[in-house]
């Protein structure tokens, strides 16, 4: 019999239930009923990476304890991933939009316009706020709560 931790199922519930709220905020931010396109973008309040990491941190917290060497790998893995989600992430989105200015300034020039038009349409969203990634690590951190003595 094939048995799923349930630290995996607890952390896959909060970072699905994440990105369908994603999906429903984006919506109506873009003044859209309900656009299932939203599921596999990047970016966005709240942040699925920060659900998915402080989940997963604090149920394996509260299964072995903060003493354990699981607890400390998931905390120093959290922490990059993050901080790669706010930082460098960010830096990636910033260069999309100036190179995105840079092709709008020299349109007249640019010769393969398919290949523009798909890059325009790509979206340039993929880095994170800190208040996506709080956001995101709250309701992460509150799903674990919820689940993690139910299961």
């Amino acid at each position: 019999m094939f048995i799923v931790p349930k630290i995996l199922i607890i952390a896959l519930v909060a970072g699905v239930l994440v990105q369908i709220i994603k999906v429903f905020v984006m919506s109506w931010q873009n003044k859209e009923l309900f656009n299932i396109h939203y599921l596999s973008r990047y970016g966005g309040m709240p942040s699925t990476h920060s659900a998915f990491l402080a989940s997963l941190t604090s149920a394996v917290f509260l299964e072995d304890g903060y003493a354990s060497t699981s607890f400390a790998i998931c905390l120093i893995f959290s922490i990059i991933i993050i901080r790669d989600a706010f930082g460098f992430r960010m830096l990636l989105e910033n260069q999309g939009k100036t190179l995105l200015r840079m092709i709008e300034n020299h349109r007249q020039e640019f010769k393969e316009v398919e290949k523009y038009r798909r890059f325009k349409t790509l979206g340039l969203r993929v880095g994170h706020t800190l208040p996506e990634i709080f956001v995101g690590a709250m309701i992460g951190i509150l799903v674990t709560l919820s689940l993690f003595f139910i299961i």
